[in-house]
């Protein structure tokens, strides 16, 4: 079969994995630029969907509408110079898998996912190829297939992982940048997925429970408390790593990423509501299981990975 290229001919820059919020929030935001960018989707009517429909996009000034081609077959695309992972973390070796034929001898692997481990997977898969971590402050709600809310902006910090140099990083950074997506790069992977961790274990289990939107935490105090002191757990179990935090104050950081997505509802919260599997054993999980590894207690984040599996489990 011959693979298709990008709109008007051009060989396809980014592919991303998964046309969920994140995914489809930045496919369109490269699209509008006009960046060479396709969806890989694992279904196929959703796919046809997006294809036919494209992308709706709303936010604070209206809603706009931007194509972007999507295909769930990866040999009708050609292989990129990015692969970027928007899928759940439960999700990371299925969709692996299906993408392998997208690697080309030149293909660089993004993880913009939540939750820890995801590299690792990735690494094991991709036959050598650079593999990069990402974190975005963007906040995208997915109201249905192909439309998303995009309810608040802020810096994607990418850093290098797996046989990846800092030129590797730069060259992803310098893209969304040109596409007026504000990018940083930092060295340690380690620090900034752990950065991540502390503020998706604080405010996407808290909102997912109280079935609130991320601003809320600021303006309930059990609310806010209870987002603080697991935020303060996961950062003790990181130093206790070795791993130092991109923030000067944590908890600072937590209600900046309230303040600034104030409208959004969380991906865990997203979940909840439509009865599927959440990603709270690859965050909060993973910060008790390092938390009893080591001998430091986290009873918050202990509290808040029951609960979140019970609420879970219920609506499925």
């Amino acid at each position: 079969m011959q693979r298709i290229l990008a709109a008007a001919g051009r060989e396809i820059v980014v592919v991303i994995v998964g046309p969920g919020a994140i995914g489809c929030l930045f496919a369109a935001l490269l699209a509008e630029k006009g960046l060479a960018v396709a969806l890989l989707d694992k279904n196929p009517e959703r796919s046809l969907l997006l294809s036919r429909e494209g992308i709706r996009v709303k936010d604070s000034a209206g809603e706009r509408l931007v194509h972007v081609p999507c295909e769930a077959d990866p040999f009708r695309l050609s292989p990129p110079a990015f692969l970027c992972l928007c899928i759940k973390s439960f999700d990371t070796e299925a969709a692996m898998r299906h993408a392998l034929p997208l690697l080309g001898a030149q293909t660089v692997i993004v993880s913009l996912q939540n939750g820890l481990g995801n590299a690792e997977i990735a690494a094991r898969l991709s036959a050598g190829r650079p593999i990069l971590c990402a974190a975005t402050s963007h906040g995208s709600t997915a109201e249905c297939a192909g439309v998303v809310r995009h309810a608040g902006a802020g810096p994607t910090i990418i850093a290098p992982h797996t046989a990846a140099a800092d030129y590797h990083a730069r060259a992803f950074a310098d893209m969304l940048m040109n596409a007026g997506i504000e990018s940083h790069v930092t060295p340690d992977a380690a620090t900034l997925l752990w950065s991540k961790a502390a503020i998706n274990a604080a405010i996407n289990p808290v909102t997912a429970i109280a079935d609130v939107p991320n601003g809320a935490i600021l303006e309930r105090e059990d609310l806010r408390m209870q987002a603080e002191e697991a935020a303060l757990e996961t950062e003790r179990v990181a130093r206790a790593m070795g791993i130092n935090l991109i923030y000067d104050n944590t908890l600072e950081a937590v209600q900046n990423v309230c303040r600034n997505t104030a409208s959004n509802f969380s991906s865990m919260l997203q979940d909840i509501r439509r009865g599927r599997r959440t990603e709270i054993e690859a965050i909060n999980g993973e910060v008790v299981r390092h938390g009893r590894r080591l001998g430091i207690p986290v009873p918050v984040n202990e509290e808040l990975l029951h609960r979140v599996l019970e609420i879970s489990a219920d609506r499925r």
